[in-house]
């Protein structure tokens, strides 16, 4: 089928400026982890950045890694005091 057959609404999905997504060893020096460490928080942890589950493929959006990263971020170290565990 060439690019003239396809139908109207195909062509528009294609051409979206739609980034291509990152597999976990991709994604992992993004998100400055392990790729382990995104499988972990993934299935057990339920932390990390945002995933797509296609199939049995798991894929990261950039931009999903990037708002992740900006919720991590503190500006003093008395913020960080909210996520420390009771003794």
């Amino acid at each position: 089928m060439t690019s003239k057959n396809k139908p109207r609404a195909a062509q528009a999905v294609l051409t979206d400026n739609l980034k291509p997504l990152l597999n976990t060893i991709e994604a992992a020096p993004y998100a400055g982890v392990e790729p382990h460490t995104l499988e972990k928080w993934r299935a057990h942890h339920n932390l990390g950045p945002k995933h797509l589950k296609i199939g049995s493929r798991v894929f990261y959006d950039p931009d999903d890694i990037a708002e992740w990263r900006d919720t991590c971020r503190i500006a003093s170290t008395a913020e960080n005091d909210k996520f420390q565990v009771a003794a």
